[in-house]
């Protein structure tokens, strides 16, 4: 399978653009059925290319600060 990763190039430092699911699921601590369970519900926001599910950086970032925080924070 030919892995490719789309990135941007701003003031010498890349950043991602996009992630597949695969690529999330690598970096964790989420797996793919969590992932594709939150596309379902809405929570995450995903788009289709050809075969590919594709995350948008900034929807991945949405997504990680609209969980839920730890109990420790509630203190």
């Amino acid at each position: 399978m030919l892995h490719t990763e789309t990135k941007i190039v701003t003031a010498g430092r890349s950043s991602d653009v996009a992630h597949r699911i695969d690529d999330l699921v690598r970096q964790g601590p989420f797996g793919r059925t969590g992932l594709f369970a939150a596309i379902k519900a809405g929570k995450l926001k995903a788009r289709k290319f050809g075969r590919s599910t594709i995350v948008l950086h900034r929807d991945w970032l949405e997504f990680l600060e609209n969980l839920p925080l730890s109990r420790a924070h509630d203190a």
